[in-house]
């Protein structure tokens, strides 16, 4: 039988760890390279989320299964001294030829709150609405290719983000998101503010024909109507 190895053989035997500093040397060309590719070679826009894109993609099929064409808007601010009876006057809205002819009117008619049925249905979450939605300025007849532009005021705790047009058929509907809910009606809070803001689409894509709709508020709502040429 060999005798067994001694100590210094072991000790002779048992490699040395290397030092930390080399390590780190070692990696650094690697996050370089990687950091190069990335930059370089990375597709524009944002970066995949699959539970947010997968739900946005649901999102669409869900609201054409129902019949819905959703058109994003954009959202201004617009100044508290120009008169509400007033045509916009941004200088992009002028721009468009379509424009010139659109006429404006008052929205004062008052309907029943909240999302209708079928477009609740047709939504994944339901968006934080206005109570009510106080003041509209709209179009009343609007040339086909023309910017669908609304001057709205409503009060509200916490500011619009989002507003959308939903159009299925001859029915349209101007929904405003808040970034979050608004307190029950007894519990009064002073930081609700007046907020005047234009909605704009730009070469709206509606067809010609008669257009009913309604700017949505979660308790009250106001009906409007346009014709489009």
């Amino acid at each position: 039988m060999p005798p067994p190895p001694s100590t210094s053989d072991k000790k002779r035997s048992a490699p040395e760890p290397w030092p930390m500093k080399w390590i780190v040397l070692a990696l650094l060309p690697c996050l370089a390279a990687y950091t190069f590719v990335t930059l370089q070679y990375r597709k524009p826009g944002h970066a995949f989320e699959p539970y947010n894109d997968l739900k946005a993609s649901a999102q669409i099929h869900q609201l054409l299964e129902a019949g819905f064409q959703r058109i994003p808007l954009e959202i201004r601010d617009a100044a508290d001294s120009r008169p509400l009876n007033k045509k916009p006057d941004f200088a992009d809205h002028a721009e468009n030829p379509a424009n010139a002819r659109t006429l404006y009117a008052l929205i004062t008619q008052t309907a029943r709150g909240g999302l209708p049925e079928d477009l609740a249905a047709a939504l994944i979450d339901s968006p934080h609405l206005p109570r009510t939605i106080n003041t509209s300025l709209g179009p009343a007849d609007l040339y086909e290719g023309g910017d669908l532009v609304f001057k709205i005021q409503f009060y509200a705790s916490s500011e619009p983000v989002a507003a959308q047009l939903y159009v299925r058929e001859n029915q349209a509907f101007v929904v405003v998101e808040l970034a979050a809910p608004e307190p029950p009606e007894d519990d009064y809070s002073p930081r609700r503010t007046a907020y005047r803001k234009w909605l704009i689409a730009p070469s709206a894509p509606l067809k010609p024909g008669r257009y009913t709709g309604l700017l949505v508020g979660a308790e009250q709502s106001l009906h409007w109507d346009v014709r489009v040429h």
